[in-house]
């Protein structure tokens, strides 16, 4: 998850503030994966996976969620960014900051509450995901959450038992409600003004 927010922070702070045909590009190529459905790329990225030797390691998976989540991490966070008054990087420039200063030192604390939305929405994803984590992993000590939920229902074949069904998703979803508790505040400002324009 920090290295999805940190990419994306990156990009979106040079989609906003480097307008030229690369960062163009680079936006339309963000949005243009918003058609595609993820399973579209399934059996493709599967075989670049087995030719890099990533199947069943968690650099293979780390790899997946980074590149699944950075469309949508961009797209919120140059909505935010794109608000940000040029006149905080101005003074910042005369005072001898460097680029990376005012991403970290002014645009990053002034983006906090879209930060936090997106923060928010890949914790969620990731907790919950289970098609990538299904095919890419198969060793037990490397399997999600939702891939232990499934093999237990699976062992337990005709005679279910729902008790042990029911504690371990009790057991899913208390991270989840407490971590949205937490920052359920900043989750509707984020979204509010990362959604107006890009």
């Amino acid at each position: 998850m920090t290295v999805t927010l940190l990419i994306s922070l990156t990009s979106a702070y040079a989609i906003t503030r480097f307008v030229n045909a690369y960062t163009r590009s680079l936006k339309a190529l963000y949005i243009s994966t918003f058609f595609l459905p993820g399973i579209v790329g399934l059996v493709p990225l599967f075989l670049m996976m087995n030719d890099l030797q990533l199947i069943n390691t968690r650099l293979g998976i780390i790899v997946v969620y980074v590149a699944i989540n950075i469309s949508f991490s961009v797209f919120v966070l140059s909505g935010f960014v794109s608000q940000i008054s040029r006149e905080y990087e101005e003074a910042a420039f005369i005072d001898g900051a460097s680029r990376y200063g005012i991403l970290f030192r002014i645009i990053l604390p002034l983006s906090t509450p879209a930060v936090v939305t997106v923060a928010v929405f890949v914790f969620l994803g990731l907790w919950n995901e289970f098609l990538y984590a299904y095919t890419f992993l198969s060793e037990e000590t490397l399997m999600t959450v939702p891939i232990g939920l499934n093999n237990l229902f699976a062992v337990q074949k005709y005679q279910t038992d729902w008790g042990a069904l029911f504690a371990g998703l009790t057991m899913v979803l208390l991270p989840t409600l407490l971590f949205y508790i937490f920052v359920q505040k900043r989750i509707t400002s984020g979204i509010a003004a990362g959604g107006i324009k890009m």
